[in-house]
């Protein structure tokens, strides 16, 4: 049987997230996949796969940063904000030697702000994704979420080709933060038709593409508590039998005031333990002992 972990997934594109899930179930005759952060399936890049068991730690990475590599279409629109639907609003757009007015706007972006999701999106409304309000063209209210831009650059000279304008841009941004949205907002600045083009993701929190395979190549496993920023202490026997009946840990016995604690027993990780602030002790939060982790 395969052991569990996290798989660094190279998605191409036109595939879905969930198909990358459901090909790798079959063909290594998987107990459990799912992913970190879905890819729309024009978007390419770093997937972040949990194979079996490893899926219970998706918890512990819930809120990591992206970056992403977009190519900006200026002279166009659709109802996607991507090429997955067909181009509206096309207009012959030369903005050659205008990349000063793009570095304008991409320096102000730095920040916190309000962005609204696109409606061809899975975030769910009155338990109803958004895509399947705008396929059956119900209106729908659609709540801006807070996003940050921490970093954010021109990568290439803007290219004039078949009437329109593309550009490369790198952005570093915060969960939750939507690429299509962004070229829209764009575009809106420039009064200009405007879509995501091209969108590329390469790093997801410590997780970075070049260290990705392709779907087709073997897969290769790799373990999540590595990238686990807790801290970690180990245990005596004593202490050891409690974690594994459950028990809860008094917070005089930890050293940190973390929220998440990792124990080890001879050096090996055997539980992740979460604060309880208002019992003010640890209690069992994932027990990793006999999961068949990959180490």
């Amino acid at each position: 049987m395969m052991k569990s972990g996290f798989a660094l997934i190279d998605k191409s594109i036109n595939i879905s997230s969930q198909k990358i899930d459901s090909i790798l179930k079959k063909k290594y005759n998987l107990n459990k996949v799912g992913h970190l952060g879905t890819l729309d399936p024009l978007a390419s890049g770093l997937l972040v796969v949990g194979i079996n068991s490893a899926t219970r730690y998706f918890k512990y990475f819930e809120n990591l940063s992206k970056k992403y590599i977009l190519t900006l279409r200026l002279g166009a629109t659709s109802k996607t904000l991507d090429r997955e639907a067909e181009l509206e609003n096309v207009i012959d757009v030369d903005y050659r030697g205008k990349e000063n007015i793009i570095d304008e706007y991409l320096k102000s972006s730095i920040k916190k702000y309000l962005q609204t999701p696109p409606i061809y999106s899975a975030i769910k409304v009155s338990g109803t994704p958004l895509y399947k309000y705008a396929i059956k063209n119900k209106e729908v209210e659609i709540k801006k979420r807070e996003v940050e831009i921490y970093d954010i650059k021109r990568l290439s000279d803007i290219r004039y080709i078949d009437n329109q304008s593309f550009v490369d841009i790198y952005l570093y941004v915060s969960k939750g933060f939507y690429v299509r949205s962004f070229a829209k907002e764009i575009g809106e600045y420039l009064s200009i038709p405007t879509l995501a083009d091209d969108i590329r993701r390469i790093q997801v929190g410590p997780f970075k593409i070049e260290d990705s395979k392709k779907l087709d190549d073997d897969l290769i496993l790799i373990n999540p508590l590595d990238y686990l920023c807790f801290n970690s202490i180990d245990i005596d026997n004593d202490l050891y039998k409690s974690v594994l009946n459950g028990q809860r840990l008094s917070s005089d016995l930890i050293n940190f005031s973390n929220e998440f604690i990792i124990l080890k027993y001879k050096n090996e990780p055997i539980a992740i333990y979460k604060k309880d602030n208002e019992k003010d002790n640890y209690k069992l939060d994932l027990l990793i002992k006999n999961e068949n982790l990959i180490y």
